[in-house]
């Protein structure tokens, strides 16, 4: 669930807020200008923290499939 704060006190507490979200990826903020919201402060969605190298090392692995003599070739 996120939590409502208002611009001005993000802004003082910015620093703090990014600590606490680092600790728990489930906290978060919603952001409020005049009681209405305009932005959300939380972690990254799980599909977007994948392993950059991943698809890098799924390409190699294919590509030495292919170039892989079968056996009985030589």
């Amino acid at each position: 669930m996120l939590q409502e704060i208002s611009l001005s006190d993000a802004r003082r507490r910015l620093s703090a807020l990014l600590r606490e979200i680092e600790a728990d990826p489930g906290a978060g903020y919603r952001i409020l200008v005049r009681k209405r919201v305009v932005a959300e402060l939380r972690s990254p969605a799980p599909a977007r923290r994948k392993n950059p190298g991943a698809a890098m090392l799924k390409l190699a692995l294919e590509m030495e499939k292919l170039s892989a003599p079968e056996r009985g070739e030589a």
